[in-house]
């Protein structure tokens, strides 16, 4: 097996360990899977796995990179629900918080068609904007609204989000 498939098993399987070992081998930290969707970070977030995305953050660890369909680290950990991990990612001097994927959709929009509360007002603390469209003009409201997320829309509309925004 060669090094970078290791190295990615090794993260899928939450095995730190072995991740530390392999990076110090001279691993790449921003290794994907063989599909070239996964960076190990986005793995890392998606296994909800804090201390490892904290690990491959100090090794520099591309915090903005993508997969196939645009996803970043901080959408996964917005979709999947990970709010320590948000945190995490948050704190990152690089991060571009408002990055979208293919679709035209930020951390945001995955968080509120999710219905991850805490996570949409994480992100507006960070001065995302409430009204950011994906590319068929859709806000965070219209998916918490269609979704029928009433918390996620009252904190939406608390934020400022208009409700007569168009698509």
């Amino acid at each position: 097996m060669r090094m970078d498939e290791e190295l990615f098993e090794a993260v899928v399987n939450d095995d730190n360990e072995a991740v530390t070992r392999l990076l110090e081998m001279g691993g790449d930290v921003n290794t994907r899977d063989e599909d070239g969707n996964f960076t190990l970070l986005m793995e890392a977030c998606f296994n909800n796995n804090k201390e490892l995305v904290k690990f491959l953050l100090t090794k520099s660890a591309d915090v903005n990179e993508t997969g196939e369909r645009g996803w970043t680290a901080l959408i996964i950990a917005a979709m999947e629900g990970c709010q320590e991990i948000v945190d995490v990612l948050l704190k990152s001097e690089d991060i571009n918080i408002n990055k979208k994927d293919r679709r035209g959709m930020a951390a945001i929009h995955y968080a509120a068609k999710c219905n991850h509360v805490t996570i949409v007002e994480r992100l507006l603390a960070c001065s995302v904007p409430v009204d950011i469209n994906d590319n068929y003009g859709c806000t965070p409201l219209w998916y918490a609204a269609c979704n029928g997320y009433v918390h996620c829309v009252d904190i939406l509309l608390k934020h400022g989000a208009s409700p007569q925004h168009e698509r």
